[in-house]
C-alpha cells in the first residue's frame, strides 16, 4: 500500500504566528521527538517544557520574576541551552535580581560578545565594586547601534569620569547636541561631572542654567539641582529655585515632603562619587525609556536601567516609586505593593508611595484593605513629612 504525503501551505493572507508561540512550537516539537524514542528521557524533557513554557506565559503576562524563576528549572535541566540562558539575564535584572542575573549575563557575553546589555550588567556591577578599569572596558566595546546606542554617551561619561581627564569624559556628551529629549539630562550630568572633577566654577554654570529654568523641569532635576547648589555653598539659590518650582506646580501636600528636603543643605549628598553619578545617569535615562517607550520591549529595557541604578545607589528612593509604577501598569500587584510598601514614614515620598499602594489595592478587589489605609492616613497621627 502506498503512503500518501501532502503538505499545507499557508495562505499569503495569514498572518504569521508571533515569535513566542513559534519559539514555543518548535521546542515543544523537539521534545515530542525526543522522548518518543528514548522513555528514560521523557520525564527531564517534559519538565523542560513545562519550565520553558511557564516561562514564556509569565513574560506574556508582564511578570519577570515568575518567568526567570522558570528559566532557572529549565536551565537546572539543559544549563548549555543558549536561548533560554540569554532570556534568563534578561528577565533577572528587569525582575531587580542583579546578582543572580550575572552568571547567565556573563556566559551569554562569553558566547555572544556583540550582546549590549549583558556587557553593562557586568559593567555595572565592576563599576559597584571600584573596579573601574574592567568596566570602562566593557563599555567602550558596546556598538553604538546597538539596543543601548542612544544611551552610551552618558554611560561612556561615567565610565571615563574615574579614570581618564574631564575634557575626555565630558567629551562623551558630545552626540546630545541638537538633540532636545536629552539636552536637559546632558546639562545636569555635564554639572555633576564637572564637581566630581573639583571643577566648581564650571559646575556652578550648569546648575544654575538649570536653577533658570527649573519651573519647566521634572522634580528629579530640581533634585539634582538643588542638591548641586547646597554642596558648593548656594543654598539661598537651591531655597530660590524651590520656590519658583513650586510657585509653577502649586502646593499640594504629596510634594511638601520633597520641598522641604531640598530647601534643608543637610539633606544633600556631601559629594559626588563615581557610583553616584553612573547611578543617576541610568536614573535619568530610565526616566527617557518609560517615558518614550510605546510597546514592551521598550518598558522592560527601563526596568533594566532602573534597577541597575538602585544597584549602585539602593538609596534612590523615589526610583522605587517609579519602578512600582510600571508594575502597577502592567499588573504586577505583589512586587509593586512590596516596593511601595517598604518606603517608610520618614520619606518624604511616603505618602505618594501609600496612595498608590491604595490605589493597587482596589484594582485587586481588596477594597476594604485599601479604606481602611486611606482611614489610616486621614487620622492626625499619620506620619508623613
Amino acid at each position: 500500500m502506498k503512503t500518501l504525503t501532502y503538505s499545507v501551505k499557508r495562505p499569503h493572507c495569514q498572518p504569521k504566528p508571533k515569535r513566542t508561540q513559534t519559539l514555543g512550537a518548535a521546542f515543544i516539537a523537539g521534545i515530542l521527538s525526543i522522548s518518543a524514542t528514548t522513555p528514560a528521557v521523557a520525564d527531564e524533557t517534559t519538565g523542560l517544557a513545562g519550565s520553558y513554557l511557564s516561562a514564556l506565559h509569565a513574560q506574556s503576562t508582564a511578570d519577570p520574576a515568575a518567568a526567570a524563576d522558570f528559566l532557572d528549572q529549565a536551565l537546572a535541566l539543559d544549563p548549555e541551552n543558549r536561548g533560554i540562558m540569554f532570556r534568563a539575564f534578561f528577565l533577572k535584572a528587569q525582575a531587580g535580581d542583579i546578582d543572580s542575573a550575572l552568571p547567565y549575563a556573563k556566559s551569554a557575553y562569553e558566547d555572544r560578545p556583540s550582546l549590549s546589555i549583558a556587557p553593562l550588567l557586568i559593567a555595572v556591577d565592576h563599576y559597584s565594586k571600584g573596579r573601574f578599569q574592567q568596566a570602562q572596558d566593557l563599555i567602550e566595546k558596546i556598538s553604538r547601534r546597538s539596543t543601548i546606542g542612544l544611551s552610551l554617551p552618558l554611560l561612556k561619561a561615567w565610565a571615563r569620569a574615574p579614570l581618564l581627564t574631564h575634557t575626555q569624559s565630558l567629551s562623551s556628551l558630545e552626540p546630545y547636541e541638537g538633540r532636545q529629549e536629552w539636552r536637559v539630562l546632558s546639562a545636569a550630568m555635564s554639572a555633576m561631572l564637572n564637581e566630581f572633577y573639583g571643577r566648581d566654577d564650571a559646575a556652578l554654570v550648569y546648575y544654575r542654567a538649570l536653577a533658570s529654568t527649573i519651573d519647566s523641569h521634572p522634580i528629579a532635576i530640581l533634585r539634582l539641582t538643588t542638591n548641586g547648589l547646597h554642596r558648593l555653598g548656594e543654598s539661598e539659590e537651591a531655597v530660590a529655585a524651590v520656590a519658583k518650582f513650586r510657585e509653577k506646580r502649586g502646593n499640594s501636600p504629596l510634594w511638601q515632603g520633597y520641598f522641604k528636603k531640598f530647601e534643608d543643605p543637610d539633606q544633600a549628598p556631601p559629594a559626588v562619587t563615581a557610583q553616584m553619578g553612573m547611578a543617576e545617569a541610568l536614573y535619568a535615562i530610565t526616566r527617557i525609556r518609560m517615558s518614550s517607550a510605546r510597546r514592551s520591549a521598550g518598558i522592560q529595557l527601563a526596568l533594566v536601567y532602573a534597577n541597575l541604578a538602585l544597584h549602585l545607589n539602593p538609596e534612590l528612593d523615589v526610583l522605587r516609586r517609579d519602578i512600582a509604577d510600571v508594575m502597577s501598569a502592567r499588573k504586577q500587584f505583589k512586587p509593586a505593593n512590596e516596593m511601595l510598601g517598604a518606603i517608610g514614614p520618614d520619606n518624604p515620598g511616603y505618602l505618594i508611595a501609600q496612595l498608590r499602594l491604595a490605589e493597587n489595592l482596589e484594582r485587586e478587589d481588596r477594597t476594604d484593605e485599601a479604606i481602611d489605609l486611606l482611614e489610616d492616613l486621614a487620622t492626625p497621627s499619620a506620619k508623613f513629612t
